[in-house]
């Protein structure tokens, strides 16, 4: 339900996701490179990704 709504465009669901979310794609980051700034950003690029392909 909440994939169908996040594909129509719905941020409070986007908002929502990435409240669940955004910390273990963090550590899943973190785990992976050395510093916490490229956690961050890697982590900052998956939303915007996930929010710029929703629709696909």
């Amino acid at each position: 339900m909440l994939i169908l709504q996040l594909k129509d465009g719905n941020e409070t669901v986007f908002k929502q996701v990435y409240d669940l979310t955004h910390k273990k794609v963090y550590r899943y980051f973190l785990k992976r490179n050395a510093t916490h700034d490229t956690a961050s950003d890697l982590t900052q690029q998956t939303f915007i990704r996930l929010w710029q392909y929703r629709q696909t």
